[in-house]
């Protein structure tokens, strides 16, 4: 839980939380704060458990076709023993409150970090279905209107409110969020029957239509309605104008307070523990044996019958294979998958990248991130994020790369375009494409170097959050020339490239825009382009490949050695930490196989969460195996990494044992 509060975006979400719902469970950590946590003694949990973990405040939802007799019985089954309470908690409603607080957060030795300021207010209840929809409409808008926000918040929500009321919004505009909103509730994630349980959760949690957020058809009819009568600039005027009425808190950096923290949860212990008499000591010592001993001992075979299992059985031996049709049109590879996709075709393009050295890898990162949040010769900045709203579900780009894999010493790197989108918007998807990729400016300097420290800043918070997956590339980069790359483009070495550009952005941003410039113009070609297409049906794709320049060929693959350390630590400001290890078996030699995919599922469930979650204290481990012979173990959230890694190397002792005892 230390780790998961480090982040400030974290912080600054906890603690607007408390402050708007100062009355109401909203208000508290749902998952325990760190700081309240040593302070429930075990009565106290046994005794929440048994009033908010009952049955009787249970909800029950089921999803998709399934054998509903089998299963009500199953969930009958779950209920024996258990009498219904007439005290069932109720989720009261939070009255509105203005109130202002500052809190600081944990910067490291970070000196760039900035203070900033959240605003937030009550809008609505649960029933305020359509309402709620229609602000986050109005958000969008406004967010999207911010090109140079910088750090003057509160003036540029004013003025923007304001310049809203007095002009109103494009009608256009709010249409092409109304149709982004429309495409998101057509195309749930997966795994789409968690995302309609949330759904549901948000009206039948308070005593509302289970049904009420999944009837997303009359909101966006709703929405279009009242952009047509002006009825979002109106919500601006009673929501949004009047920054003096919401709730404010301000963030300030701090370069001490995680070593302040620590230094006082220290003096705490010290304290408790100078005040405990001897016998309490030895009461103590003997407590953690005791829990020391629980934790290692081995589940009964009667405990262990009580975990339901899948029968093998029920597994069918032969996966779903999904065909792919290939084909070739004037120098342009074209892929087909055909898929039930409910009339949307979703769009891939990969241009090859062979032609860029290891050192240049970073700054080809950098170009996709500004894709879509710089102008183009046709389109301002918002110009662009409203064509893309209007006629496209989702638009992205990014650098992924391919290789064999019975090729370790080479890879393909490729810029790539992504899409999903309606049949009917498929050419204006693919004009847009084009558009950002050839015609992106780079004139900007202002723009960019704000682009560029959000960047930055999204990168540290990143180490902090995830830095168990920056390890991750960063032990894998010694294994193979895509390992080498990968880490080049998402891990350690991006996030300091990242870090000069951000510190020395006058003197380096002409270099890099010729070096982009030029990227653009040799690799944005038609000549060795991939074009992939899954659909229901075919989908002609060919005006996007007749809108490139045909372009000279490059090579088929490229290679690339990581310049990292094999043992390398990286410092984040943060109260836990992670750590990673991994291992080609390919160089013992041995081929990988189906068992080494089990046997890594083995390891991370009967031997790692015990030895490192239970027993550690970390947040989460776990073994990796891949197709290729990439093996690795990692620790998120740990308070003990030295340790992990030492547990690591008992594996092969731990898995020799448990192979003998199934024999």
């Amino acid at each position: 839980m230390k780790g998961a509060m480090s982040n400030v975006d974290e912080v600054a979400e906890r603690t607007m939380g408390k402050l708007l719902f100062p009355d109401t469970c909203y208000g508290y950590n749902s998952g325990g704060d760190p700081d309240a946590i040593p302070d429930l003694t075990y009565d106290e949990y046994i005794a929440r458990y048994k009033r908010f973990y009952h049955p009787s405040n249970a909800y029950f939802y089921l999803d998709g076709d399934i054998p509903l007799d089998r299963t009500l019985a199953m969930i009958e089954s779950y209920l024996e023993g258990y009498e219904r309470l007439d005290d069932v908690p109720q989720i009261e409603m939070q009255a509105p409150v203005q109130t202002e607080e500052t809190c600081m957060y944990d910067a490291g030795d970070d000196d760039n970090s900035k203070a900033m300021v959240v605003l937030g207010r009550i809008a609505g209840t649960w029933e305020d279905r359509d309402k709620l929809l229609a602000l986050s409409v109005l958000t969008e808008q406004l967010a999207d209107s911010n090109e140079n926000a910088g750090d003057r918040l509160l003036e540029i929500v004013r003025d923007t409110v304001s310049r809203v009321i007095a002009d109103g919004i494009p009608e256009r505009d709010l249409t092409a969020i109304v149709n982004q909103t429309d495409f998101r509730f057509r195309q749930y994630p997966e795994p789409q029957a968690l995302y309609r349980a949330n759904a549901v959760f948000g009206s039948w949690l308070y005593g509302g239509d289970p049904a009420l957020y999944l009837r997303s058809n009359e909101s966006i009819a709703y929405l279009r309605e009242i952009i047509k009568e002006g009825g979002i600039t109106r919500l601006a005027e009673e929501y949004l104008l009047d920054t003096d009425s919401m709730t404010r808190l301000t963030l300030l950096p701090s370069s001490t307070l995680g070593e302040e923290t620590a230094a006082a949860e220290q003096a705490r212990v010290a304290s408790i523990m100078d005040a405990m008499s001897d016998e309490e000591l030895a009461d103590l010592e003997e407590l953690n044996a005791g829990l020391a001993e629980w934790q290692s001992s081995e589940d009964s075979a009667e405990d262990l019958a009580t975990i339901p299992q899948l029968d093998l059985a029920a597994i069918s031996r032969t996966p779903e294979l999904i065909g792919t049709e290939v084909s070739e049109q004037d120098g342009v590879t074209l892929l087909y998958h055909p898929v039930a996709t409910k009339g949307i075709i979703y769009l891939n393009a990969y241009f090859p990248l062979t032609d860029l050295t290891y050192e240049d890898l970073p700054a080809a990162a950098l170009l996709t991130e500004f894709y879509k949040d710089l102008p183009t010769e046709n389109y301002s900045v918002t110009e662009l994020a409203s064509e893309i709203k209007m006629y496209v579900g989702s638009l992205s780009f990014g650098i992924d790369v391919m290789s064999r894999d019975d090729d370790r010493s080479s890879c393909t790197p490729c810029l790539r375009a992504r899409a999903s989108v309606l049949k009917e918007n498929l050419i204006h998807a693919e004009d847009l494409i084009v558009e950002i990729l050839t015609r992106t400016r780079f004139d900007d300097k202002t723009l960019m170097k704000e682009l560029i420290a959000q960047i930055d800043d999204e990168g540290k918070r990143y180490a902090v959050s995830s830095g168990h997956r920056l390890a991750i590339y960063a032990a894998r980069s010694h294994y193979s020339s895509k390992d080498a790359a990968a880490e080049a483009l998402n891990g350690y070495t991006f996030i300091q490239y990242m870090h000069r550009m951000n510190a020395e952005f006058d003197s380096r941003i002409d270099g890099f825009v010729s070096f982009a410039e030029g990227l653009i113009s040799r690799t944005v070609v038609k000549t060795g382009v991939c074009i992939s297409v899954t659909a229901s049906d075919p989908a002609d794709v060919t005006d996007l490949a007749g809108m490139l320049p045909a372009g000279d060929a490059r090579p088929a693959s490229v290679s690339y050695a990581s310049d990292l350390p094999q043992r390398l630590g990286i410092i984040v400001p943060a109260s836990v930490s992670h750590s990673v290890q991994a291992y080609d078996l390919s160089q013992i030699p041995m081929s990988s196989n189906g068992s080494m995919a089990v046997a890594a599922t083995i390891l991370s469930f009967a031997y790692l969460w015990n030895e490192v979650r239970v027993k550690g204290g970390a947040y989460g481990t776990a073994v990796s195996a891949g197709r290729t012979g990439g093996y690795l173990c990692y620790s998120y959230r740990d308070p003990s990494p030295d340790r992990s890694i030492g547990i690591y190397g008992t594996i092969p002792a731990f898995l020799g044992g448990f192979a003998s005892a199934e024999a």
